[in-house]
């Protein structure tokens, strides 16, 4: 039988349920239910002998794992497999201490990348005093802290099938089939302010890392999509066409946009020895932008790459549709979300971008 299968748990559970005392509980959950009680219960004996690969991550609204390549045979067999031990992981104290050496072992050497602890400290900066604020991996003091009581209360709380959501993926056919969309528990809402904000941080870069972004309130659900056109648009035009080609100011960066429940946010993130020229650079790009000054070319060549994205068998649409439904509460299928890129139109673009600049700019530079 041919194994062109991809099953997607997705639970939610994350650092946006947390607070300071409690914080990298989801994470720290994720690894002895996905690593030790899998080790123990037999999953990681069965995915060996079927040779299933499998992946799991904690962020902010929801812990994802995948599970990969399977026929409809063993989908069947492994799902039933990994709800029992999901749903019954019976945590120890000898699973926890090993567990616990481990998370602080990567909570260590998370501390040593200043491109995660750009991004930590963005998030801080931009959503203080928010729940997004959060920090996923928790703290060393945390971890001490976690027992099996408090492990269980939370396990109760996020871990029942109320609150897990299953996808399949079809590597031939592209399609997505939603098994169960069951979030119960809904995502807190934060009210972003429109506000400019500067912040500098001295970490001793040769190379500086640049993180700037803004937010868009309240938008419907073609304001998303052209959002996501925008920014393959800014990536395009600014990023690579400008400071890379014509440029040459810097060596990588990228463009990022986080679908929230009641905003999105726009991130453009570089690394250069240049920064203040990159950023009069993006000023003149804005003005460009604004004023209709950007060749329509590039918009049709964006949208038709943004579509092809949709259209193409490509397992990432799943964890997108599966963590846009965990952030935002709606389901949003590829179908839906083709019909709606067809319908965008340049002007839309330039609206959308118009209301994203005009929602205070948030500019962080690690030096």
């Amino acid at each position: 039988m041919k194994r062109n299968l991809e099953y997607y748990l997705f639970i939610k559970t994350g650092s946006i349920f947390e607070n300071q005392i409690n914080s990298g509980i989801s994470h720290f959950l994720e690894h002895l239910i996905f690593d030790r009680a899998f080790e123990r219960q037999g999953i990681s004996d069965f995915l060996d002998k079927y040779n299933i690969k499998n992946d799991a991550q904690t962020f902010n609204c929801a812990t994802e794992a995948i599970f990969w390549p399977l026929d409809k045979k063993l989908l069947q067999n492994l799902k039933s497999k990994i709800k029992k031990v999901i749903l019954s992981p019976e945590f120890n104290n000898k699973d926890i201490k090993q567990e616990r050496k481990i998370v602080k072992e990567e909570i260590s050497f998370r501390k040593q990348q200043p491109d995660t602890i750009s991004w930590r400290k963005f998030y801080e900066f931009v959503f203080q005093k928010t729940p997004l604020a959060n920090e996923v991996l928790g703290t060393t003091k945390n971890l001490n802290g976690f027992t099996i009581q408090k492990l269980n209360n939370w396990h109760k709380r996020f871990y029942g099938n109320q609150n897990i959501s299953e996808f399949i993926f079809n590597k031939d056919s592209g399609k997505i089939e939603v098994l169960s969309s069951n979030f119960k528990i809904p995502t807190p809402k934060i009210n972003l302010k429109s506000i400019n904000q500067k912040q500098q941080i001295k970490y001793g870069l040769s190379s500086k890392i640049v993180n700037i972004g803004w937010h868009f309130n309240n938008p419907t659900t073609k304001e998303r999509v052209s959002l996501d056109i925008l920014r393959r648009l800014i990536y395009r035009i600014f990023i690579w066409e400008k400071l890379i080609l014509e440029k040459s100011f810097i060596y990588d960066g990228g463009v990022y946009l986080l679908h929230y429940k009641n905003f999105d946010f726009l991130t453009i993130q570089f690394f250069s020895t240049q920064p203040q020229k990159c950023l009069q650079e993006l000023q003149r790009f804005k003005k460009e932008l604004l004023t209709n000054k950007i060749n329509q070319s590039k918009f049709e060549l964006v949208k038709n790459f943004e579509k092809d994205y949709f259209l193409e068998p490509n397992p990432n649409i799943t964890s997108i549709i599966g963590e846009e439904f965990i952030y935002t509460d709606q389901l949003f299928l590829p179908k839906q979300r083709l019909e709606i890129i067809k319908s965008i139109t340049y002007q839309d673009i330039l609206e959308s971008a118009r209301i994203l600049f005009s929602n205070g700019e948030n500019l962080q530079i690690v030096l």
